[in-house]
């Protein structure tokens, strides 16, 4: 919790900020579009137009609000999208197998 130190509010809650899920990742985790966007649920995949919808809205407000050029940037570079991609599917829990499985099949090893 953070509490206001000074003024009328001296003492009052100002914010609480939940830790339970952080973490320490590279940039390219967690600047990018959630996994949410193209996936309806873990099993079916979001028609491609409302997929691209929700991708240009987050866009137009990283535009707005992004402080540093290198966040849109690494939003839009397909190379860290794919690696971002992969690190959520192998976190998955084993009988969520066949996401990884498909994951795979979509996204062949380059030589």
């Amino acid at each position: 919790m953070i509490f206001c130190s000074k003024g009328p509010n001296a003492g009052r809650i100002v914010s609480i900020i939940d830790w339970e899920m952080s973490l320490t990742v590279p940039l390219w985790a967690l600047v990018c579009y959630p996994l949410w966007f193209d996936r309806e649920n873990d099993f079916e995949d979001r028609k491609r137009t409302e997929a691209q919808h929700f991708k240009d809205a987050y866009i137009r407000e990283l535009q707005k609000h992004a402080q540093e050029s290198i966040i849109l940037r690494v939003v839009q570079n397909a190379q860290y999208e794919a690696r971002r991609r992969f690190s959520e599917i192998a976190i998955l829990p084993w009988d969520l197998a066949e996401i990884m499985e498909r994951w795979l099949e979509q996204n062949p090893r380059r030589a």
